[in-house]
């Protein structure tokens, strides 16, 4: 051939992995893909081949499966085995997911609704078939009442059985009456006769009859003893009487005076709205009546009124009686707290100008001449801290005279402290006068010796121009002004025959102070007391005493 021979290439085949250029293109083993393995997050890709071989495929290695919408775990399902969350109870309760599209899911409970009777919690509150009621029937001792609802149902109602009524105060026989139809009791007779139900508040009820009054000429059985009119009652009453009182007691012991009780009548003592009377009278004459002790406790001045009077009834006919109109007494309580003497609560008094008792001077002048304190309060008043002096004109040291008085100088509440010059020796008499005598509102007798020079002439001297003076003052005696004054006496009336003076500084009828009186009525046989005695108030009182 001499000529330059032709080169021609090869037909290019299929590139396979063999390290060489199958196809010619000047590139080995490529366009043979790739080769996979694994799958979610282990999934893994290598190429078909490499370096004329095929490499081998090594998936990667799982994880715990986490909420990020990826197979974590390798095993083809991607969020699972997240579990589940709930919320909310009965109706309302709900479970969902923990995880849904890659990202954590709350829990919404359903909303509530009214509760039903279905068995159900429809109200979402944890407890079933609540607040529905409940249903009653029957009445009386029948009565019943059920729930409204019971496991889910409306149970049914169903009464008592009625039984017998009784006194029991309920409604046995259910019918809407309690204690019905059982009758009634009666007692009695005459004005006193009572018919009361059998039965009363559940109990049974006694009957108690009305109390029994006087027989009176009224054609009916006042006394309840079955007869009408007996005893002679239609007769003629006896007079009226017209009680009379002081208006203030301050022993709550008051006087009541009427006319003197004549013979074949008895007088009944009263006290309004009391089922019996104080007292019955029967002495023919008898004018007045003293409680034997307080009618009451009594208040503070003016006190607590006390409202009596009295039935004339004939003897032997108790319902022919005349019944007086009524008088009040106020009784003012008793008082424990001492007071101090003040021209407020004491009047003081000189008497017995005239008690001679023996030629003067001397020892027995005057003797029987007396002062006295008296206490208008009704509290006690405390002398202690307190003198009594005197002295006559020219009322200079010499002529004073005086006592001082201690703790036990207490005169009782309108009570009357007296101190009486040798009593002993004076040729008065004192009929009222005995020991300390409280019977007597508190008399007291002083034991304290006078003081001072000249106590063998007479006390208080009318003479000499009016000068003389006794006074009660604060404080120990030093003379005739020290201390502040409480009390003081003028000269007054003297010569007066002997055991007869005139009073000063009177009290009224009952008690009440009159205060700068100057009383002209001659006292006899003295004054010592006289306002104070219950009794003395009584003309010619019958009896003679009250005491």
């Amino acid at each position: 051939g001499g000529a330059a021979p032709r080169c021609v290439p090869g037909a290019p085949g299929a590139e396979t992995c063999n390290g060489a250029d199958d196809d010619c293109d000047g590139m080995t083993d490529e366009g043979l893909g790739a080769v996979s393995c694994g799958v979610g997050a282990c999934a893994r890709s290598v190429p078909a081949c490499l370096g004329g071989a095929a490499p081998p495929c090594l998936p990667g290695a799982p994880a715990a499966e986490r909420c990020n919408g990826a197979d974590d775990d390798c095993d083809g399902a991607t969020d699972e085995g997240l579990g589940t969350v709930s919320c909310g109870v009965g109706a309302c309760a709900r479970t969902v997911a923990v995880c849904a599209g890659g990202a954590p899911q709350g829990c919404v409970p359903g909303a509530p609704g009214a509760e039903v009777c279905d068995g159900l919690d429809n109200d979402c509150d944890g407890m079933t078939d609540e607040g529905l009621g409940a249903v009653s029937c029957g009445v009386g001792a029948c009565a019943r009442t059920v729930a409204a609802c019971v496991g889910g149902a409306a149970p049914r109602c169903v009464p008592g059985a009625p039984g017998a009524e009784t006194c029991n105060g309920a409604d046995d026989d259910c019918d809407g009456m309690t204690d019905e139809e059982l009758g009634t009791v009666s007692c009695g007779r005459g004005v006193c006769a009572r018919t009361v139900p059998a039965c009363v508040g559940g109990a049974p009820r006694g009957c108690v009859p009305g109390a029994p009054g006087p027989e009176t000429c009224n054609g009916a059985d006042d006394d309840c003893d079955g007869a009408t009119d007996e005893d002679g009652v239609c007769c003629t009453p006896p007079a009226a009487p017209a009680p009379s009182t002081c208006p203030t007691s301050w022993d709550r012991r008051p006087v009541l005076q009427f006319a003197p009780l004549p013979a074949g009548v008895t007088y009944e003592v009263w006290r309004v709205g009391d089922a019996s009377p104080l007292a019955s009278l029967t002495l023919v004459g008898q004018n007045h009546y003293r409680p034997p002790s307080a009618l009451g406790p009594g208040g503070p001045p003016p006190g607590t009124a006390l409202r009596l009077y009295v039935r004339a009834c004939r003897t032997g006919a108790p319902s022919c009686c005349a019944t007086s109109s009524t008088v009040t007494a106020n009784l003012v309580e008793a008082c424990a707290a001492p007071e101090a003497p003040s021209a407020a609560n004491v009047v003081f008094s000189e008497y017995l100008i005239n008690g001679d008792g023996g030629p003067c001077p001397g020892p027995d002048c005057e003797a029987g001449e007396a002062i006295e304190i008296t206490n208008l309060s009704h509290c006690p008043v405390a002398l202690a801290g307190f003198h009594f002096g005197y002295c006559n004109p020219p009322c200079d040291a010499p002529s004073y005279r005086w006592m001082d008085f201690g703790a036990e100088d207490v005169i009782p509440p309108r009570g009357v402290y007296v101190a009486l010059r040798n009593r002993a020796t004076s040729v008065c008499p004192f009929p009222f006068l005995g020991p300390d005598d409280p019977g007597l509102f508190g008399l007291r007798v002083s034991r304290l010796a006078m003081r001072g020079l000249s106590l063998q002439s007479g006390w208080f001297h009318n003479a000499g121009g009016g000068m003389s003076t006794l006074r009660v003052a604060s404080g120990a005696f030093v003379d005739i002004t020290a201390g502040t004054t409480v009390a003081r006496i003028r000269p007054y009336r003297g010569g007066d025959p002997d055991c007869r003076s005139v009073g000063f500084d009177a009290v009224g009828a009952c008690g009440d102070p009159v205060p700068g009186s100057s009383p002209t009525a001659t006292l006899e046989p003295n004054q010592l007391g006289r306002l104070w005695h219950p009794c003395d108030a009584v003309r010619a009182p019958v009896p003679a005493t009250c005491r």
